[in-house]
């Protein structure tokens, strides 16, 4: 996902209330089956404290009052789900071959920057403890190396996520999401009891009115919109209120931004900053 580039041009009076967001973000609890509770997501996991997908950094929020991360998740040449934004691990120290050349072996063989090495979708999924709820990313690209016309990595998420529950794993999964509409669709169509977690993802450019139709037309009940494109069109979210979709909305760093978007309605907002952003929205005195 694309880091913030702009800032706010939101005012806001000292001692304004948090966001009017119903219920809040409340550890372990949702406002329905089909309804999720608005939350801060951390976006990588935590990246201003923590190298970005690493385990340490889902486990340190999953310790904290943050109450749920996104990852992203491609896969290696024989078929391992792990976690990486890039093709490549090269920017973050690794290799530049991509990672759908290597083999699981050879990529968690690289160590990268911080100490760390890039972790399976499991061991994220351990790491969060059932205590996070975790959205999962398929990178699945046309234009980039590893691209599967199969969209295989959403039928071998749906595998190792069935496999996890009958497991008794607890994972909990707020959304599947994907640039790729055919990943999601395959994702859902393999899943059924995830079906409604499904999440389709637009470009800060796209159309977030075309990208509410093509939602509904496969039957996906979130959007994921870059926050410019919220700015531009808010309207959007009365629209996708109307039609029972949920908006998420990425990557916001700045606070009042967050502020707004959240008493616009969006039901999460990704960020680089989750621990700093976390007190936008009101806490279990248990969490």
């Amino acid at each position: 996902m694309l880091r913030e580039r702009v800032h706010a041009r939101v005012s806001r009076k000292p001692g304004r209330k948090a966001p009017r967001v119903g219920r809040g973000s409340v550890r372990g609890a949702r406002a329905g089956p089909d309804k999720l509770l608005p939350a801060i997501i951390g976006h990588r996991g935590s990246p201003d404290t923590h190298p970005e997908n690493s385990v340490l950094g889902f486990a340190a929020l999953a310790a904290s009052q943050v109450v749920a991360a996104e990852c992203d998740v491609r896969l290696t040449r024989d078929e391992a789900l792990v976690c990486s934004h890039d093709p490549s691990p090269a920017r973050l120290g690794g290799t530049n071959a991509p990672i759908s050349h290597l083999t699981l072996a050879e990529v968690q063989g690289q160590i990268l920057r911080g100490g760390v090495r890039i972790p399976t979708l499991d061991e994220v999924l351990d790491a969060c403890g059932g205590r996070l709820e975790l959205v999962i990313e398929l990178k699945n690209n046309p234009a980039q190396p590893g691209f599967r016309a199969d969209r295989r990595s959403a039928v071998l998420l749906a595998e190792l996520l069935g496999a996890r529950s009958r497991q008794g794993a607890g994972d909990r999964v707020r959304a599947v999401s994907s640039f790729d509409a055919e990943s999601i669709s395959a994702f859902t169509g393999a899943v059924p009891e995830h079906a409604l977690r499904g999440a389709l993802l637009g470009s800060p450019y796209a159309s977030p009115f075309a990208l509410l139709d093509e939602a509904e037309r496969r039957g996906v009940r979130h959007v994921h919109l870059h926050f410019t494109a919220l700015l531009r069109r808010p309207a959007v979210l009365g629209r996708a209120s109307a039609r029972g979709i949920q908006v998420t909305t990425w990557t916001v760093n700045n606070r009042r931004m967050a502020h707004r978007l959240l008493d616009l309605g969006v039901a999460g907002v990704i960020t680089d900053r989750p621990g700093q952003l976390v007190d936008l929205l009101p806490q279990s005195p248990a969490a």
